[in-house]
């Protein structure tokens, strides 16, 4: 009988060595991924919350266009009215409070779509009233990410 001893590592236990090494790995990976994607949704979401916070200190500003509604928007309203340095190139000039919403709109909707500032999807905002005597205004926020369609709300009283 001879007697050898065994040194070193069998092939089968490398193999197994490396199945678990493998299947680790795929789980950072899986869990990487992840977080990268949780890190991006909390990005947009989070200009979302400045998009609609600004549109609220717009109107706290224009107190009196926003009480008289002329905040109140499907989406579609507000056009350069050239009340502030929009770097469009046309004159500043001096607007009524309608017309100052009016030109507020049309920034927060370019706001909205901004590569830089924006949000994905061609997100729409809409700002609604329940016409009280001391209205409550909820500005929405909707777009689209990856297949998505997501939103955001914030309720205002001025």
């Amino acid at each position: 009988m001879i007697n050898v001893k065994n040194k070193g590592f069998t092939l089968i236990e490398v193999l197994v060595a490396m199945v678990l090494l493998s299947l680790g790995l795929m789980g950072v990976a899986a869990l990487q991924m992840e977080s990268m994607r949780s890190t991006q949704n909390a990005q947009t979401r989070a200009r979302a919350v400045i998009l609609a916070a600004d549109i609220a200190e717009r109107m706290r500003t224009n107190r009196g266009a926003a009480l008289a509604g002329a905040y109140v928007t499907d989406g579609e309203d507000g056009a350069n009215q050239n009340c502030t340095d929009d770097l469009e190139g046309g004159p500043t000039v001096v607007c009524t409070p309608v017309l100052m919403a009016d030109h507020d709109l049309w920034q927060w909707r370019e706001n909205l779509n901004s590569p830089l500032t924006g949000l994905p999807g061609d997100a729409v905002g809409t700002i609604a009233s329940d016409a009280a005597p001391v209205p409550t205004f909820t500005i929405e926020i909707a777009w689209q990410e990856k297949g998505e369609d997501l939103s955001y709300s914030l309720v205002v009283q001025l």
